[in-house]
This record gives C-alpha cells, structure tokens and sequence, in this order.
C-alpha cells in the first residue's frame, strides 16, 4: 500500500510541478552566466529596462522562458 501511494504522489508531484525550465525562476548571476555577459551588465539592463524581469521584494529575479524569448526578439 505505502509503495502505490508513492508512486501515486511521484505521478501527481509530476503534473503539479512539471520539469522543464520554461518557468524557472533565475537570478541576474544566473541570467549573467545563462547570456555571458557581467553580473553587472544584467543590473544595468534592468535599470535600463531592457530586460524583462520582476521583483521579489527588493530581490531583482528573471523567468528563463522570458528572457529566452527576450533573446530570441533582440538585435
């Protein structure tokens, strides 16, 4: 019984939270090294609006599948 339950909760865990990057939350040193450029480079894009991003409190964070459209749009 306890095993049916686990794979049960391992299935329904799956289709709660799937594995894929698309929504992944990042941080700028995460983005800086995802687009290798300075950690500083991705504060002075988010001042500048360049790039899209949202804010946890005072925390700057990024979503990987927008700044890969992001990319995908920019010159």
């Amino acid at each position: 019984v306890m095993r049916e339950f686990e794979v049960l909760l391992n299935k329904n865990m799956g289709e709660l939270f799937p594995d894929d990057s698309a929504n992944e939350i990042m941080t700028a040193a995460e983005v800086a090294i995802l687009l290798r450029v300075s950690r500083w480079s991705i504060y002075e894009m988010v001042k500048m609006r360049q790039i899209p991003y949202f804010k946890i409190g005072r925390s700057v964070r990024f979503r990987h599948s927008e700044i890969i459209d992001w990319t995908k749009k920019s010159p």
